[in-house]
C-alpha cells in the first residue's frame, strides 16, 4: 500500500459512519485522480459508497434493518453545494417536509440555489437545484429561508393555525426574532403570518 493510500484509508478510519465526502476534500494526501482510483478500489471492497460522481459515503450500518442504510437526500443535497460553493434552500416539499409540515418523503427534493440548474437521481429519487438570484439568498438564515419557501408552497389559503403552532414548537425563541427581522420585504401576507408565530 502507498503512502497515498494509507493516508486517505487513514482520514476515512476516523470518519464517522454514513458521512459524506468528496474527493476534493482529499487532495491534501494525494492528487485528485489518485484519491480518485484510490476511492474506486474501496468501493469494490464495500469500504466506502458512491453517491454521485465525486462523492462518497462512509458506509452506516442498522442492527434493527440488518443493513446499510443510505445517507439523507438532504445530506447529500448540502454536501454538493459544499463541493461547489453554491448557497441552497430546500423548496417545495422538501421544506415543508424539514419543517415538520408534511409527513409525506417528497418524490422530488428541490432546492434554490445561486448555482446553476443542476439534476441528480439520488438512490432512485430525484435531487433537483434550480438557480435563484442572490437576493433571495442573502440577508436571511438558512431557517427564515426555509419558512418562507414553505409558505410559498404551501399558498396562502393554507396557512393554518396548526400550521403556525408546528412552527411555533420548532423554533427557539432567537429564530423567530430573527424571522421578524429579517422577512420585513417578504410579500406582505406572508409577513402577516410570520408575525402570528409565537404570537
Amino acid at each position: 500500500m502507498n503512502t497515498s493510500t494509507s493516508a486517505i484509508k487513514e482520514y476515512l478510519s476516523q470518519a464517522k459512519e454514513g458521512s459524506l465526502f468528496s474527493i476534493n476534500e482529499l487532495v491534501d494526501y494525494a492528487s485528485y485522480d489518485t484519491a480518485k482510483k484510490v476511492l474506486q478500489r474501496m468501493e469494490k471492497n464495500g469500504e466506502v459508497v458512491r453517491v454521485i460522481d465525486g462523492i462518497y459515503s462512509k458506509p452506516k450500518f442498522s442492527k434493527l434493518l440488518n443493513k446499510n442504510v443510505p445517507s439523507s437526500i438532504p445530506d447529500v443535497a448540502n454536501k454538493i453545494a459544499e463541493k461547489f460553493a453554491w448557497n441552497i434552500i430546500p423548496s417545495g416539499d422538501a421544506a415543508l417536509n424539514m419543517l415538520h409540515l408534511s409527513t409525506q418523503v417528497p418524490a422530488c427534493y428541490e432546492y434554490l440555489s445561486n448555482g446553476p440548474y443542476r439534476e441528480y437521481e439520488i438512490y432512485g429519487m430525484k435531487l433537483k437545484f434550480k438557480h435563484t438570484t442572490n437576493k433571495l439568498l442573502a440577508g436571511m438564515s438558512s431557517k427564515s429561508a426555509l419558512i418562507i419557501q414553505a409558505f410559498k408552497s404551501l399558498g396562502e389559503e393554507n396557512i393554518t393555525p396548526e400550521v403556525l403552532q408546528t412552527l411555533n414548537n420548532i423554533l427557539t425563541a432567537d429564530e423567530k426574532m430573527a424571522l421578524l427581522d429579517e422577512c420585513k420585504r417578504v410579500p406582505s401576507w406572508i409577513y402577516e403570518y410570520i408575525k402570528k408565530i409565537g404570537a
